[in-house]
């Protein structure tokens, strides 16, 4: 009897001892060096991704449009899509020329928004170029509502070329035709800038087919040109900061049309007489004059398709 009861004794003391063993030595690193690793580990990541992000933030809140693609959020972050547009503004305020920008002309701007009763926060922005007159139209609505109202004029302070669209490199032609803004450049040689998807579809339908056309084309500050659109520092801080905050509300493509001139009856009637021995050239202005009309008539931004044989179609967006 007592054999027995010291054997249980040590086969009690014994699983005791593996059980300690067990412990210890299965999880010896669930203590204070097994966190330090993993959080080694976690700033690690976290670098990994700051810098991806870094990159990809240069890539495509300066340079893109869509607001799903230009907001760079954390895939953990649950109301990204929520602050999309706060973020957008953000990273553009990370560049030392936006934020003097804002601190410069941002209560100037909020006053023409006060002025005409548009919400920053639901902002649109449409850009009318009229090369004859020097001139910049600004217009601007809130996304709720249907027509733009004139916001601001501007006056261009440097022109190139002639009248007419640009269709080779090296002509020093301001182009003609409908656009939207693709890339805000926070760090142009020019201030700030805001570039132009030329050459758009009807550019190179009809441009010269041996060279590619440069897509070099901006509203920018300073006062030079060789067929861009100079406004001057002051005037482009202006404009750059509408075209944030459009983007910020949301707003994907920031329409810019450019026209020759102000295309009422009387000033077409002008060109056609002016130059009666370049058809093409009349045809063409018809076109953009049709996209002229559609606006002043509805005072919204009408449908433009590009059709497979280089011609402007217009449909107004309105039955007036």
């Amino acid at each position: 009897m007592k054999k027995q009861q010291s054997l249980f004794i040590i086969l009690g003391v014994v699983a005791i001892f593996l059980g300690y063993e067990f412990l210890f030595r299965e999880y010896p690193k669930s203590s204070s060096k097994t966190k330090k690793q993993d959080t080694t580990d976690i700033k690690k990541d976290s670098v990994i991704t700051n810098k991806t992000n870094k990159s990809k933030d240069d890539e495509t809140s300066v340079f893109g449009l869509d607001i799903e693609k230009d907001t760079i959020l954390s895939t953990e972050d649950s109301i990204a899509q929520t602050y999309a547009t706060t973020v957008y503004r953000n990273q553009q305020l990370k560049f030392p020329r936006v934020r003097e920008a804002y601190k410069a002309k941002k209560e100037i701007v909020n006053q023409y928004y006060k002025d005409k009763k548009i919400d920053e926060e639901t902002v649109q922005i449409y850009i009318r170029v009229f090369k004859k007159e020097k001139e910049l139209e600004l217009w601007a609505k809130d996304k709720t509502k249907e027509n733009f109202i004139l916001l601001k004029k501007y006056t261009i302070c440097a022109t190139s070329g002639t009248l007419g669209p640009k269709r080779k490199n090296g002509d020093n032609q301001i182009p003609e035709g409908f656009y939207h803004i693709d890339r805000l450049n926070p760090k142009s040689t020019f201030l700030l800038s805001l570039g132009l998807n030329f050459p758009n579809k009807l550019d190179k339908y009809v441009s010269d087919s041996t060279k590619k056309l440069n897509s070099d084309i901006f509203i920018h500050g300073d006062c030079k040109t060789t067929g861009s659109i100079p406004m001057t520092d002051e005037k482009i801080q202006e404009i750059y900061i509408m075209s944030v905050d459009a983007k910020a509300a949301g707003q994907k493509k920031i329409a810019v049309s450019i026209f020759p001139t102000k295309l009422n009856n009387e000033n077409f009637n002008f060109l056609k007489e002016e130059y009666a021995d370049k058809p093409e050239l009349i045809k063409f202005w018809k076109q953009l004059k049709d996209g002229y009309n559609a606006f002043e008539k509805c005072k919204n931004l009408p449908d433009i398709i590009i059709d497979n044989k280089g011609n402007y179609k217009i449909k107004a967006s309105c039955t007036k």
